[in-house]
Parts: C-alpha cells; structure tokens; sequence
C-alpha cells in the first residue's frame, strides 16, 4: 500500500524514515495526482523481491513536473 508524509520544512532523511514506516500515513483523496506542492513528499511503497528473481528492478515514472526523485 502506497502511503506519504508531507516534509514541508524539510526536516525527515531516509535513515529515520527507513527505521520508522509509521511515520507514514494515508494519501489524501484526489483526482489521480498530489498536484502542485511546494514542500518534500515522501513515498512509501513496500516492495517484495521473488524468490526466483535475478535482483534488476527499472524505475519508470513519466511525469515532466517532477523536480527530484531519489530511491531509498
């Protein structure tokens, strides 16, 4: 389940958030998207590796207005 938490002072990094997936809450109802903000969001997405699988994941996010985007 995808969840986020607004940053708006920028104040979170990755290591605390990595350590504390309580820190994120629910998305707010909305038409598809979180629209225009000036602060940081985090996402979270819990991810499963298969058994099977050779470890190659491929991020593709096609969205133009997105300013930074880093993976943790």
């Amino acid at each position: 389940m995808l969840t986020m938490l607004p940053d708006p002072e920028h104040i979170y990094n990755a290591h605390e958030l990595l350590n504390d997936p309580t820190a994120f809450g629910p998305l707010p109802e909305t038409a598809g998207t979180l629209g225009v903000r000036p602060e940081a969001v985090w996402l979270r997405v819990p991810l499963a590796l298969a058994p099977a699988s050779d470890g190659q994941w491929a991020l593709s996010i096609d969205y133009a207005p997105l300013n930074r985007i880093d993976v943790f």
